[in-house]
């Protein structure tokens, strides 16, 4: 994001702290929501510690949670986090309590197996995929529901209203000592192109250049750090479909998620090998 205006910086440095604030200008979400029904954290198991390894993701299945591949690798190794070191939270945090009744253990989990990871270069010729799936070991509570997923990409068009999910980051800045909120929050936005020519994913709509505090309060918003691997919703139809991941910002920190009707066949797919 460009911020020519001094103002602009100053305005955004001073809204920063505002506890409302994040998915980055979200709103909180309604319980009864389809966002709050089929959004859910997925934490690592040193989180409480170390206050890293939180994620978002999405009941697709009673026992499956959609999410971003970033979300179960441990970049130390290169290779994946064990299933079992995962746990999926329904619901909000409430307080100083963690809302353990609501909450799965990981049984097992996949992710592409072309998955770009973190810190090579992105190629032209090679999607980011960015994708991964956990099996719960057991199924979700009854009050959430499954998200269905948008299969085919073309009724996904330029402009198609969406929104954002996410228990991530409270402040505009990205400050890794912050705490995460842990609380879902929704932010609206629109597809900008729903096929990026280099990565394969989708981006959404945030404009270069702020100028006034109504453009930052408009446009400025989305996924931060702990709303990696979580939705996008759009409704197509009356249906209320997941139509991205939560990916990364990437090309002069432009927001990406990866794309779900693109990576149909593989989610079919290793759904099956999951059970």
């Amino acid at each position: 994001m460009k911020i020519k205006s001094p103002i602009a910086l100053a305005l955004t440095l001073s809204l920063a702290p505002i506890q409302s604030m994040a998915l980055i200008n979200g709103k909180l979400a309604e319980p009864q929501s389809y966002a709050s029904q089929s959004t859910v954290m997925v934490l690592q198991k040193h989180f409480r510690k170390t206050g890293r390894g939180q994620c978002t993701g999405t009941l697709i299945a009673p026992t499956l949670v959609l999410t971003a591949a970033h979300c179960v690798v441990d970049f130390s190794t290169g290779n994946d986090h064990p299933a079992s070191d995962l746990t999926i939270y329904f619901g909000n945090y409430d307080g100083e309590n963690w809302v353990e009744h609501l909450a799965r253990q990981g049984r097992n989990l996949v992710r592409h197996k072309d998955y770009i990871i973190k810190g090579q270069e992105i190629s032209p010729t090679k999607k980011v995929h960015d994708i991964a799936l956990i099996r719960l070991n057991a199924a979700a509570p009854t009050e959430f529901k499954p998200a269905p997923m948008l299969l085919n990409l073309e009724e996904l068009s330029t402009e198609h209203e969406l929104l954002l999910a996410g228990y991530g980051n409270i402040f505009f800045m990205g400050d890794k000592r912050e705490p995460r909120s842990r609380i879902l929050r929704t932010f609206e936005t629109s597809v900008k192109t729903a096929v990026h020519p280099i990565s394969g994913q989708m981006e959404y709509a945030r404009p270069e250049v702020i100028r006034t505090i109504e453009d930052y309060q408009k446009y400025i918003g989305g996924m931060a750090g702990g709303d990696s691997g979580g939705p996008a919703y759009a409704v197509i139809k009356g249906t209320a479909y997941v139509v991205g991941i939560a990916s990364g910002y990437r090309y002069n920190e432009q927001p990406f998620y990866e794309s779900v009707p693109a990576h149909k066949d593989w989610i079919e797919e290793n759904s099956r090998k999951l059970y």
